[in-house]
């Protein structure tokens, strides 16, 4: 993922979106919507649902502190700030001080 996953990840989701939609499915359940799939939902609850997504969580989470970036205003998928190991990682070199070769 650290370096094309991200970009393969998102052509793969796209494509399933696009199937899902054209079959009429679902493309994510219960607690499938989270950070990776948020992005994808919102077509399947329509405006009228998703508005009252907002609606609710404006009134009992004015400050966005519960789940945030989930659901009502996800972030895309391959939003590095979101990767467990963002594209600038890299391994450190580690010596270890004591000796466990007995």
């Amino acid at each position: 993922m650290c370096r094309d996953g991200a970009n393969k990840m998102r052509t793969i989701a796209e494509e399933a979106a696009a199937m899902v939609r054209e079959y009429k499915g679902a493309f994510s359940g219960e607690h499938g919507d989270g950070l990776c799939r948020g992005e994808w939902v919102a077509w399947q609850y329509g405006p009228r649902i998703n508005e009252a997504f907002r609606d609710i969580k404006r009134l009992f989470d004015p400050d966005n502190r519960m789940s945030p970036d989930r659901i009502v205003a996800p972030p895309k998928m391959d939003d590095a700030r979101y990767f467990r190991f963002t594209p600038s990682y890299a391994e450190r070199a580690f010596e270890p001080r004591l000796d466990w070769s007995a």
